[in-house]
């Protein structure tokens, strides 16, 4: 491994910036196993894409690359909200009614674009729970990062979960 994603656009700033200190830890700890940094959109909806990236030195792809290899990278961009990821959600959806009722491409064959339209229509009253779903995601991901950033507080003692810890990590 070369690098860790520490800047995930559809992620919450605490997760990213929870990346973003463990891999900063284990290159304190191991100089010589440097680990770069990288983001990702992770977009769903063109709006996003590009919002989130890795930035590395390099004017050619090889040399870009080979950046990536040596750890010179970090990841730069937007974080993720409830907003975003609500948008990234809602996209993918109403993309797909679009395509559906002709407004966007989409190789589907009429008998399937009905299927779809009537498939849409009959689960309308359930297109809501991705409000709901989106929100338990965020609390759960809270949840995750407090519980790591307890369990990879400064000064834990080896072998006490310590993920760096040399017997972990072997």
């Amino acid at each position: 491994v070369h690098a860790v994603e520490v800047r995930n656009g559809n992620m919450a700033a605490a997760h990213n910036d929870l990346a973003a200190e463990l891999t900063a830890s284990w290159n304190l700890r191991h100089p010589l196993a440097r680990l770069g940094e990288t983001g990702g959109s992770d977009a769903h909806v063109l709006a996003h894409v590009g919002a989130t990236f890795t930035e590395a030195p390099g004017r050619t792809r090889e040399e870009f690359l080979e950046s990536l290899k040596r750890g010179e990278c970090r990841g730069q961009g937007l974080h993720g909200t409830y907003g975003r990821l609500t948008y990234e959600i809602y996209g993918v959806i109403v993309n797909y009614w679009g395509s559906l009722v002709g407004l966007r491409p989409s190789g589907l064959t009429g008998v399937q674009r009905a299927q779809g339209i009537i498939g849409s229509v009959l689960s309308l009253p359930f297109q809501f729970s991705p409000l709901i779903v989106t929100a338990i995601l965020r609390r759960g991901e809270r949840r995750r990062v407090e519980q790591w950033r307890r369990e990879t507080r400064p000064g834990r003692p080896a072998g006490s979960g310590d993920p760096f810890s040399e017997s972990e990590v072997l």
